[in-house]
């Protein structure tokens, strides 16, 4: 028997109060981030801002669709109309406690401080040479070949060498601050964003692909302090292009990895039974449904500890390990897993839905699962100083740096409250890590070639 005599979620008076809770914290948190950074710091220049948009996509307005319609919005089947009220609630309070003590850590960071392990940022820019930025290019572009499967590489490069395909994003950040200072650029602003085309050929994932619109739009709003409207409408474009695109995306999948024959891809196959094809979801209701971080926390919540026990994993302190820690000198170390297991246990448990693919646990349901509410608690509250951390060290760059430092956090940060907690930890520890590694590098290359360019100089001049 269902619990209720409609499609949506099974709420009650206490669930619609948690609700409007939730909404109103949520209005207020991003006031509380804006007035720690000044009132001239826009929402968008800060790692909250990103934080904010994820949060409210993946838990807030997902919360409303399926309180409407959790069979079509969800997943076709039941499982979250189903969910008693009082675990519904205790999931509402759960996602309370979470954007609370996120907020609360994010301010909690002291204000005023160094660029700290961001400073190499400012040596991966070149100092605005565009010779030093093309060299950095070019390695960042390289290491995208090499982390895309077509080179084999040991298991305990594939991390670094792919953080490393990141870092064209900085040299790309540089030149288009310069363009929104006035400096001329030309064609070369645009040559800069071909790494997110080359990283898209090769591993088609659209999220490859949103450098894209970040690049200029971030520069630009760390430049000026603000986003014109034409930027606003940019932005608003860009978004519905990137989730339009999402059919196209999979039928290029389907021709790179599946072998599939273009003309399948694009016109069906001509030799199957129309008779009994079942008409495909349409893109938009595909696109709803990938973003579940709240139908993830509500199904570890109604399954926690009744079904399934409390792991007891020290998941506060496995992000740290496993991002400090090389996997080249613990080869045993665990490898990221968590989406893949809650795949096989809480998201597939009574149901017909069985896959291989990995299924976002959602943090705070990743929290939950490991120890209970007070995990939720301290893991957001830590996750929230990382991120005020982020914050309070890029203010102290310079506009370029500060938007380079954004980008190459903002789709880690984004999608954060889909993610398990050590996996997002363990990523945003690497890429300081590599950062610093390979800022380093660079500013010791930089040294030596400076002599040489001094005396080529004096013999042209001779």
């Amino acid at each position: 028997m269902r619990l209720n005599d409609h499609l949506g979620l099974a709420c009650t008076g206490w669930t619609w109060s948690y609700a409007a809770l939730l909404v109103v914290l949520w209005g207020v948190a991003p006031l509380v981030a804006r007035r720690r950074g000044g009132p001239q710091r826009s929402l968008a220049a800060s790692p909250f801002g990103f934080f904010w948009v994820g949060f409210t996509v993946d838990v807030v307005i997902r919360f409303f669709l399926l309180a409407y319609e959790s069979v079509e919005f969800g997943n076709d089947t039941f499982r979250l109309a189903d969910v008693p009220p009082r675990n519904l609630d205790r999931a509402m309070v759960l996602v309370i406690v979470y954007w609370v003590s996120v907020t609360v850590g994010f301010v909690l960071w002291p204000r005023r401080s160094a660029g700290g392990p961001l400073r190499p940022v400012e040596a991966l820019g070149g100092d605005g040479r565009w010779d030093r930025q093309l060299l950095v290019l070019l390695a960042s572009t390289a290491c995208i070949v090499a982390g895309s499967g077509l080179v084999p590489l040991p298991l305990a490069l594939a991390t670094p060498i792919g953080l490393l395909g990141r870092l064209w994003i900085v040299p790309a950040s540089f030149v288009w601050a310069e363009h929104w200072r006035g400096m001329a650029t030309g064609r070369t602003r645009w040559l800069v964003l071909a790494p997110a085309l080359v990283q898209f050929a090769l591993s088609p994932f659209r999220e490859h692909l949103v450098p894209l619109a970040l690049v200029p739009l971030l520069t630009l709003v760390c430049v000026r302090g603000r986003m014109p409207r034409r930027a606003v409408a940019g932005a608003v474009a860009a978004v519905l292009t990137f989730l339009a695109i999402g059919p196209l995306t999979s039928a290029y999948r389907d021709v790179r990895w599946g072998g599939h024959a273009v003309s399948s891809v694009t016109q069906g196959d001509p030799e199957s039974d129309q008779d009994f094809q079942e008409l495909p979801d349409p893109s938009w209701l595909i696109t709803i449904r990938r973003f579940h971080a709240f139908d993830s926390l509500l199904l570890t919540v109604d399954l926690v500890p009744n079904a399934f026990p409390f792991t007891g994993e020290p998941v506060l302190m496995d992000g740290f390990l496993r991002g400090l820690v090389p996997r080249v000198l613990v080869p045993s170390k665990a490898r990221s897993n968590r989406g893949q297991e809650f795949a096989r246990t809480i998201w597939s448990y009574d149901s017909e839905i069985e896959s291989d693919a990995a299924i976002a646990p959602s943090m705070p349901g990743d929290l939950y699962w490991a120890g209970g509410a007070s995990y939720v608690l301290a893991g957001a509250l830590l996750w929230g100083l990382l991120l005020g951390a982020l914050d309070a060290w890029a203010a102290a760059l310079r506009p370029s740096a500060r938007a380079a430092v954004l980008l190459l956090f903002a789709t880690q940060v984004l999608p954060s409250v889909e993610r398990d907690f050590a996996h997002c930890v363990a990523t945003l520890v690497q890429t300081l890590v590599v950062l610093g590694v390979a800022g380093g590098l660079a500013r010791r290359l930089w040294r030596l070639r400076a002599p040489a360019a001094r005396w080529v100089a004096a013999g042209s001049a001779a």
